[in-house]
């Protein structure tokens, strides 16, 4: 059940462009915190659970290397907990850190959810007509890496059943992932030139060229699009306003919640789970209708 992928390609754009460019522009805690619950709850609703674990614990980890290593490279604030001859550690070093790897973690959760519902079609429709020859080389790149792992898995289990590369040793799983490698890169390359080709021949990319377009803007997508205009006029006139923001250095300052930023987090926070409620509306008009037959 994907409900939010059937809105309109420029409704979604726009969605994922206003929380993607507030986590990466606004640094705040509380932002952050909503993103990530906001992109973890859409990601349960489009991914499978065991998938979901195990990409929390990379991040977990992520997030610890980040912290960890932030002070051995920023040596600022005023809350030394120890040092060494000039190097120096500080807790505001750890924050920062934190905020770091909660930004990036952020970015990377709503950039991949953003790949699962603007596909490569709809990349198409929203460039092809402006931008025809960066368009088609966006939604190439984006179908790429999936393609690969699914073509490494091929080949994987051909050679695996031809028997190659059986023996249980480090030299021929070197040779094994080496052979695999070439074979994945080549065939990579033939589809990429024949499918320049074949674009070229059927005429992409012409002035005057007609398209056909199966997404029509109705009234949900208006609905969407305007819950989430007026949701990021409040973000971001408070953020101009400083009503959100926290600093790290030389000591670490941080607003909290109060009138000015209460509306800022709630209203971000209605944007973030608004796929997921889209979602389970869904899911439960769904239940709703199989119980009926």
């Amino acid at each position: 059940m994907k409900a939010f992928s059937q809105f309109h390609p420029i409704v979604s754009a726009v969605y994922f462009a206003v929380v993607i460019v507030t986590v990466m522009l606004v640094s705040d805690p509380v932002l952050q915190a909503e993103a990530l619950l906001g992109g973890a709850l859409f990601a349960g609703m489009q991914f499978p659970a065991r998938r979901n674990l195990k990409r929390a614990l990379y991040y977990c980890v992520f997030a610890l290397i980040i912290v960890a290593t932030n002070p051995l490279f920023s040596h600022n604030g005023a809350t030394v907990l120890f040092s060494a001859g000039r190097f120096s550690v500080s807790l505001e070093a750890f924050f920062y850190g934190g905020g770091m790897a909660a930004l990036m973690i952020g970015v990377i959760v709503w950039c991949e959810l953003l790949s699962v519902v603007i596909t490569d079609e709809k990349f198409m429709y929203l460039l092809g007509r402006v931008l025809p020859k960066l368009s088609l080389v966006l939604s190439y790149t984006i179908r790429l890496v999936p393609v690969i792992v699914r073509r490494i898995r091929r080949v994987s289990g051909a050679q695996r059943t031809m028997g190659l590369y059986s023996e249980d040793s480090r030299l021929n799983r070197i040779r094994s992932r080496g052979e695999v490698l070439r074979t994945v890169v080549t065939w990579s390359l033939e589809s990429s030139v024949d499918t320049s080709l074949s674009m070229s021949a059927r005429g992409y990319g012409l002035r005057g060229r007609t398209t056909f377009s199966r997404f029509r803007f109705g009234g949900k997508d208006a609905a969407l699009l305007a819950l989430t205009a007026a949701l990021a006029a409040v973000v971001f006139i408070g953020a101009a306003k400083g009503a959100v923001g926290i600093t790290y250095y030389p000591t670490v300052d941080f607003g909290g919640f109060n009138g000015r930023s209460l509306p800022v987090y709630l209203a971000f926070f209605c944007l973030t789970l608004t796929p997921f409620a889209v979602e389970c509306k869904e899911e439960i008009k769904w239940k709703y209708c199989v119980s009926k037959i």
